[in-house]
């Protein structure tokens, strides 16, 4: 921009480019919706809550204090951002259309907005061609798209976080009170929309650690971003403020844990785009600590010290028999015994492989030890886990094996000085020679037979991933040895900063993971160590990493030989990729964008319940369809369970975690009509809807029953004179839905 009009910068610029990404923004959205039915929005990100306060405001004219999502506990006050309902709800009366549909026809073409305005901070930072490539790369990473598709406010934040970030980095120019206070209102509207307003908070203040890092000059930045902050309170106090939210959402609100493995992030995130995205946050990581690619410096203690680390993190993926992260961090190491050994000797690096390799073996006996599971876990890099007994020998042999792999390379490094293909192809030849020995000795089985076992497991899984990575990672760092290596990354001055962010991102994705490693389960529940389930970070941890990936193009670019290796490598997999059928990407996106949880007969229940009950009553349902009734009614269902509150003493019959689920599981299930009685009237429950949806696909979130569908207890519900059918709709015969309403003078045991 620097001094031109934003339309004159558009005109001049990439307008084609993102019109293009914002019309394919709204397609990917959109597309899959017109298909279903337009009361039926996903469930992922609980949209019928939202859903919930804004019809509440559409019939009373008033926000829903006290907060009706949390109704078993009483008088819980309003934490969730008001704005967004109040948005949701006056695009609703502006259209004409109801909430349900505003949410599947009319946001798409907001959310199609979402990665526009990232494309400007990188072009401030960089230059067009890495904001094209960030641009595109973000657009099409599968997460980012799913969700950004599911009516969550939380793209208002993704759409700040640039804007701010671009005049924060201007303060170096000079001070502008303007731009302080400009930005402290946009703050303001943010935290009124989405608490991930913090997660821009966060940054601002990393921003600040960075240029102190970097030691730069840090005072510009430190004023505007106290103005900006405590303009941005100031505006939004009025809600904050009386129940002082901030003690609530640190010590009472917890949210869902919903631990998931390594293997799952990856898949769920999108394998290629998480890959391309650790590959060149590693890049530069190590091209900012280690100067690798600086030719009169020469820091081997720095860089052996780095693959110790890594090494260390390596050893814990692989207690956790986690394939690919193993052999992409050994891959990683390789590469960094490939620079030790240039910088170097190769008898250095050699001492430095044995320590790697002890300390893997070490780590990961330990895991694999507490978790009684020795034997099995070296699997994760070779397949003999059952054929040693005592298992020491196996651990012994994993070390051989891993230090023979990393030694190869190592010793094989003058080639790699001639030439620059030699180092992924030494390490890629060491690990397959390895992994079929290995493999050979341990299944005492024909060569030819353990040959094709072995390319099976390693061809049609997600350890391919980590093959690749074998190849790739070691040729991205042989070239950083290249005297003729670009200085594009090293000099740049947001380095620091970006290296802060992916690091911040990445630990609220995996914060659950590494609580389950340090076995702190108990700090799961805790918001400040803990806020919220990793995978819905995603979609924030996609900006650093589109920019990683962006700027690691650029690098290949820069080495002619490189990115034509890598184009072969990209070029083979696709074709192998589409001969198989093997869906690495999972967009899959007709499902993800159209799972509701509930189906049309189900909503149409809630629609009829509207109309014919009272503001008091209350239904019991599953989790899913009972936040759709709550939506459709403005309230009026048992909902808020799941999500239990810390550090209360409303009612002494709550306990967390999942003490309301428990008890509608056994509402359900139990024949006993005193115990169905004693919980009807805890919650003050007046109807009951069950269906056969619900009975199969149901989810209530109980410790009780674990899993999908509800068990109900049919006999007890219609062979009973305390229970009257009131609704009944059987035009479906694979979804029978019915709403009962309870007489409890006649529920008696």
């Amino acid at each position: 921009m620097k001094g031109k009009s934003l339309l004159q910068w558009l005109k001049d610029h990439d307008i084609l480019l993102i019109l293009i990404i914002y019309g394919f923004g709204v397609f990917i959205r959109l597309a899959p919706k017109l298909e279903m039915d337009s009361h039926l929005p996903v469930f992922l990100g609980d949209v019928w809550y939202r859903i919930c306060m804004s019809q509440h405001i559409l019939d009373y004219h008033s926000l829903p204090i006290p907060d009706i999502r949390y109704i078993p506990y009483g008088d819980v006050p309003l934490w969730y951002p008001p704005l967004s309902m109040v948005g949701f709800a006056g695009l609703s009366v502006i259209s004409g259309m109801d909430l349900p549909t505003v949410m599947t026809r009319i946001v798409p073409f907001i959310e199609a907005f979402t990665p526009i305005p990232f494309y400007f901070l990188v072009r401030e930072w960089y230059d067009k061609m890495v904001a094209r490539i960030a641009l595109i790369i973000l657009a099409i990473t599968p997460s980012f798209i799913l969700y950004s598709a599911i009516a969550d406010p939380q793209v208002i934040t993704l759409m700040v976080i640039p804007v701010v970030l671009v005049y924060l980095s201007r303060q170096r120019y000079g001070f502008s009170r303007n731009a302080a206070l400009g930005i402290g209102v946009l703050l303001g509207i943010n935290f009124l929309t989405h608490l991930s307003f913090f997660i821009t908070v966060g940054l601002m203040l990393l921003y600040l650690i960075a240029l102190k890092l970097d030691r730069r000059p840090v005072r510009n930045e430190i004023k505007f971003t106290a103005i900006a902050l405590v303009v941005s309170l100031i505006i939004s106090s009025w809600w904050w403020l009386p129940d002082f939210l901030f003690y609530w959402w640190i010590f009472i609100i917890t949210t869902s844990t919903l631990l998931q493995t390594f293997g799952s992030h990856l898949t769920a995130y999108g394998a290629p785009f998480m890959i391309l995205g650790f590959i060149g946050f590693g890049y530069l990581l190590v091209d900012r600590l280690s100067y690798v690619n600086r030719d009169t410096t020469s820091n081997p203690w720095h860089i052996a010290v780095l693959t110790i680390i890594l090494s260390a993190l390596c050893g814990i993926f692989a207690g956790k028999t986690v394939t690919t992260p193993v052999v992409s961090m050994l891959a990683a190491i390789a590469a960094f015994l490939f620079v030790t050994a240039f910088k170097t000797s190769r008898a250095f690096a050699l001492i430095v492989a044995m320590i790697d390799a002890l300390l893997i073996g070490a780590i990961a006996t330990f895991f694999t030890h507490n978790a009684g599971n020795i034997g099995a876990w070296t699997k994760t890099f070779i397949f003999y886990q059952s054929s040693f007994s005592p298992s020491y020998l196996a651990i012994v042999s994993l070390v051989v094996v891993l230090f023979v792999f990393l030694a190869i390379p190592i010793i094989s490094a003058p080639l790699a000085r001639r030439w620059h293909g030699a180092p992924p192809l030494l390490t890629f030849a060491s690990f397959v020679l390895l992994v079929v020995a290995t493999s050979l000795i341990a299944t005492n089985t024909s060569a030819a037979i353990g040959l094709r076992d072995i390319a099976e497991r390693f061809l049609t899984t997600r350890a391919l991933l980590g093959v690749l990575a074998i190849i790739f990672i070691p040729l991205l760092f042989s070239y950083q040895t290249d005297k003729k290596s670009t200085s594009f990354i090293l000099n740049n001055a947001f380095e620091t900063f970006l290296i802060l962010w992916t690091i911040f991102m990445l630990y609220e994705v995996f914060s659950e993971n590494i609580l389950s490693i340090v076995r702190e389960y108990g700090l799961m529940w805790e918001t400040t160590v803990r806020p919220l389930e990793g995978y819905r970070f995603y979609i924030f941890l996609a900006q650093p990493f589109a920019l990683l990936s962006s700027l690691f193009i650029m690098e290949l670019r820069k080495h002619k030989r490189a990115f034509a290796y890598g184009f072969m490598i990209f070029l083979a997999c696709i074709g192998y990729f589409t001969l198989t059928g093997f869906s690495v990407p999972d967009y899959d996106m007709d499902t993800k964008i159209t799972n509701s949880g509930v189906l049309i007969e189900d909503y149409d229940a809630a629609v009829w319940f509207k109309a014919n009950s009272e503001r008091d009553d209350l239904i019991v349902a599953d989790y899913y369809t009972g936040q759709m009734i709550s939506g459709v009614c403005a309230g009026r269902s048992l909902i808020g369970g799941l999500f239990p509150l810390r550090n209360i003493d409303f009612n002494d019959y709550i306990k967390a975690p999942a003490q309301v689920q428990d008890d509608i599981y056994d509402f359900y299930k139990t024949s006993d009509p005193g115990l169905t009685k004693t919980i009807g009237e805890r919650y003050g429950i007046t109807h009951v809807y069950i269906s056969d949806n619900m009975a199969t696909r149901g989810w209530l979130g109980a410790y009780r029953g674990g899993g999908f569908g509800v068990p109900v207890n049919w006999n007890k519900f219609f062979n009973n004179d305390a229970f009257t059918v009131i609704y009944e709709d059987t035009s479906n015969p694979r979804n029978k839905v019915y709403i009962l309403e309870i007489d409890y003078g006649a529920l008696t045991g």
